[in-house]
């Protein structure tokens, strides 16, 4: 992993990003709510704010904060890299 993308994930809080498209709750360690990716009836995907990682049980997307980006914005990995770093 580079700097550029280690520096990316301290700069952007991974429940703070996803809480901007769901809902999430805290329920143990782990933040739960409906996932963005697919038409979600009810709280599938989990946020580890200590892994800085998500993950959903229903469609199975996956990653980090950097990941998350790329998804929900339909772009590349290094393309959101490229845009975030800028």
């Amino acid at each position: 992993m580079s700097d550029i993308e280690e520096k990316l994930k301290q700069q952007f809080d991974i429940v703070e990003t996803i809480s901007r498209y769901t809902t999430l709750k805290l329920k143990d360690s782990h933040y739960w709510g409906c996932c963005p990716f697919h038409k979600d009836l009810k709280p599938s995907m989990s946020v580890n704010p200590k892994q800085g990682t998500f993950k959903c049980f229903a469609c199975g997307v996956n990653g980090d904060v950097i990941t998350f980006f790329a998804n929900i914005t339909q772009q590349n990995r290094k393309d959101i890299i490229d845009i975030l770093s800028n």
